[in-house]
């Protein structure tokens, strides 16, 4: 669970500096999907 609990800590910080610098709707999405599989990965 530690490792999922990284993965989900490190993609918020990731979201949160993509949206802070006005990164485009399609780049959040692609972030968002990206770490759905990272975090289904990790779990698997």
């Amino acid at each position: 669970m530690s490792l999922q609990s990284d993965i989900i800590s490190i993609v918020t910080d990731e979201n949160a500096y993509l949206m802070r610098n006005d990164v485009k709707k399609e780049s959040h999405i692609s972030w968002i999907m990206a770490a759905g599989l990272i975090v289904n990965a990790a779990m698997g």
